[in-house]
């Protein structure tokens, strides 16, 4: 599964999505759609979504791969909790939503929706969001099950974030189709850290949180593995070190990192970047195998991120856990060009590779 969020790179990072390999993946997510104040779903980009025709362009992989199912994602961080949690409040908003999701689906000839609300119950929302938000993907499967539309949904994967926002567990996902952990973004602010760390490194933060011990949380509160689906990010977190000769996981930063030539974002660099970045300059790269990441850093640049090796780990984790697959954030940030590798895509192809292998052999 891979998520596809449209954006305005520049030069070799820019990506065009009817030049994307429709073979790549089993479901593509268009990010991000959102609401109005009325509850219906509307463009946050509409120069990109309508006047360039992503959404068809999209649409129209189907085409040369008619498996694939294309979903649209609502919400996102920017969006915030808000608007969402008035959404979900009553019957009444939740039927109208689920009336009105069905006709943009239909209209545009989306797959499905995946709700992407970050989070229930906090950033504005109330403390009944956990339960309305059971009862709003209960209301859009009975509607939207009729038309062989799917309903999925994005859960953050802290603990804090299962605990505060999504309970109970397995009312939510049984009533889902699918659901899609975002496992990244367990980065610190103040000090170095790892975006995605699988498992814990001997001596590390004892409140560094993991992957594997949230997916075994969210699996202990009645989540069904097989509909689970583990993300894996294909962009690293960067740090500007307070002390270039303290480069360890845990040092002291000055601040974010320098952004990268495609993104142009401090703090992040995609995959594409730091593949590039690494050939031209002159890092220390080391391998944190419990984490299942890797950490680079020259002078006072650090970054941490996952590579074909670190994401073959991964999702070897997720087969044998009995998840349902893997999903990326995001296809643009890869390295879909092959600059750096003998292959565009290497994560995802290293990714769909191991699937299929361990597939056949289970088979």
């Amino acid at each position: 599964m891979l998520w596809l969020q449209l954006s305005h790179k520049l030069g070799d990072g820019l990506f065009h999505i009817d030049k994307a390999d429709p073979f790549l993946c089993t479901h593509l997510i268009y990010t991000f759609a959102g609401l109005d104040i009325n509850g219906h779903i509307i463009s946050l980009d509409s120069d990109n979504d309508i006047r360039d025709r992503n959404y068809y362009k999209a649409l129209e992989l189907r085409e040369q791969n008619p498996c694939l199912k294309v979903l649209i994602a609502i919400g996102g961080w920017n969006e915030g909790s808000e608007k969402y949690s008035v959404l979900a409040e009553t019957e009444e908003s939740r039927r109208n939503f689920a009336d009105n999701a069905l006709k943009f689906l239909v209209f545009y000839g989306f797959d499905g929706i995946d709700i992407d609300w970050e989070y229930p119950g906090l950033r504005g929302g109330i403390k009944e969001d956990k339960e309305n938000f059971v009862k709003l993907v209960r209301t859009l499967k009975a509607r939207l099950t009729k038309r062989n539309k799917m309903v999925t949904a994005a859960l953050g994967a802290t603990s804090a974030y299962i605990r505060a926002s999504y309970a109970p567990m397995r009312e939510l996902c049984d009533a889902l189709d699918l659901v899609l952990i975002m496992s990244y973004d367990f980065h610190e602010v103040n000090r170095t850290s790892i975006n995605a760390p699988l498992h814990r490194e001997k001596n590390q933060n004892p409140f560094t949180e993991t992957i594997a011990e949230n997916i075994d949380l969210m699996i202990a509160q009645g989540c069904r593995p097989d509909k689970m689906v583990m993300g894996i990010p294909m962009y690293g977190r960067t740090y500007t070190l307070r002390d270039a000769k303290n480069h360890g996981v845990d040092a002291l930063v000055e601040g974010l990192g320098e952004p990268g030539p495609f993104t142009v974002s401090h703090g992040s660099l995609g995959f594409n970047e730091i593949c590039l970045v690494l050939s031209h300059g002159n890092f220390t790269v080391k391998y944190l195998k419990k984490n299942a990441s890797k950490i680079a850093y020259s002078g006072k640049q650090w970054i941490a991120y996952d590579d074909p090796e670190t994401v073959y780990q991964k999702t070897m984790f997720a087969m044998e856990k009995g998840l349902g697959g893997v999903m990326f954030w995001t296809i643009d940030t890869d390295d879909f060009r092959g600059n750096c590798y003998n292959m565009s895509y290497p994560l995802i192809n290293t990714s769909k590779k191991l699937i299929n292998d361990y597939t056949k052999s289970r088979s």
